[in-house]
């Protein structure tokens, strides 16, 4: 007995001391979050209200401003108080003033789409849509004017609603659709939040799990552990809920279907043509990206009705997606991304020689 005792010292010490110094480690070392608290969203007055056009969730108040607030680590990109800007023009969109008709002797472009359109986490000046507008004006030595009809949390049936009532009103001769994966994600729909929660990552995830076991409140070693493995369920939850959008039961995707088709129609209607940019998730931008049947799929849909679409992904490939992040607690497309985005636009609008028309 006694000898088995000794033994059990002899084994159980050892590990006893490694489990310690890598405790210390952890406390030294290992950061307190794996992600970094979540954005805040300040404003003085309220910027959203209730939608004037039926079929839309909000709209925004014209002349009105949100703080986008980030937590450490600072970037310094974001400047002082590592915050951006979204302000509204007289229309609720975050976008210049423009004139009721396009430019003589030039070109009108409206650009529909969510928050990645609308720059969630970049300043005004390096959105797509008005790096697009600059790259294009060279292009053709002549005027262009790219109107931004994006909103935060909009799908593509929302924006075949904004087309009808706001962008067709005036006159483009180009339709962008800046087409996002949950684009095709019904409102209603339970796997909002997990899409959501991996976009924006959501601290409670892990805050909720660590609050509930003894030996991650009191162990950083643990609350590390806990963090990798909740961060990698969380990846896996997200790969299969984007995959889940695009059954054919699904109303989302039958909405986001019928909205192209409906798009189609309207700017064929009016002489404009219609686009359709994939953006990738910034996200595995390599081999291993988990998306590009989606990818594919949204290709041969648009072929199918005739619309032209193309797939952004090429554009991004091989570039660590950290990179293109506008902050480590929000992985929408930061400014760099943005730039990536408009000069495609540009290439593609200049190969299709929409331009020249």
């Amino acid at each position: 007995m006694r000898r088995l005792f000794v033994a059990s010292i002899g084994i159980l010490a050892p590990l006893l001391l490694l489990l310690l110094l890598l405790e210390g480690a952890a406390r030294r070392w290992a950061p307190e979050h794996v992600i970094p608290p979540p954005k805040r969203r300040v404003a003085w007055m309220p910027y959203q209200r209730a939608p004037s056009i039926p079929g839309l969730p909000v709209e925004y108040i014209p002349y009105r401003s949100v703080l986008h607030i980030y937590p450490e680590p600072k970037r310094a990109y974001l400047g002082p108080g590592n915050r951006v800007e979204i302000r509204f023009n007289s229309q609720g969109f975050r976008d210049v003033e423009h004139a009721p008709s396009p430019p003589a002797g030039g070109h009108r472009i409206v650009v529909l789409g969510d928050s990645f359109t609308l720059g969630e986490g970049v300043h005004f000046p390096d959105i797509y849509p008005r790096r697009l507008e600059a790259l294009l004006k060279k292009a053709c030595n002549c005027p262009v004017d790219v109107v931004n009809l994006s909103f935060m949390g909009a799908a593509t049936y929302h924006e075949a609603i904004l087309l009808e009532h706001k962008g067709l009103p005036l006159s483009p001769d180009i339709v962008i659709v800046g087409f996002v994966l949950n684009d095709a994600l019904h409102p209603a729909r339970e796997m909002t939040d997990v899409v959501d929660n991996f976009m924006l990552f959501n601290p409670d995830l892990f805050e909720k799990g660590r609050k509930s076991n003894w030996l991650t409140r009191h162990s950083r070693l643990a609350r590390w552990l806990f963090d990798r493995y909740r961060l990698a369920r969380l990846r896996r939850e997200t790969e299969a809920a984007y995959r889940s959008l695009y059954r054919e039961e699904e109303l989302g995707f039958r909405l986001m279907k019928q909205a192209l088709v409906r798009m189609k129609e309207m700017t064929q209607a009016r002489g404009a043509h219609l686009l359709v940019a994939i953006f990738p998730l910034m996200y595995d931008l390599d081999d291993s990206y988990p998306f590009r049947s989606i990818h594919r799929l949204i290709l041969d849909l648009c072929a199918a009705e005739g619309i032209d679409a193309v797939d952004l992904f090429p554009d991004f490939r091989g570039i660590d997606a950290r990179e293109l992040w506008a902050h480590p607690s929000d992985h929408h497309p930061n400014e760099r991304a943005h730039a990536i985005i408009a000069e495609a636009l540009a290439r593609e609008i200049e190969r299709r020689g929409l331009l020249a028309r």
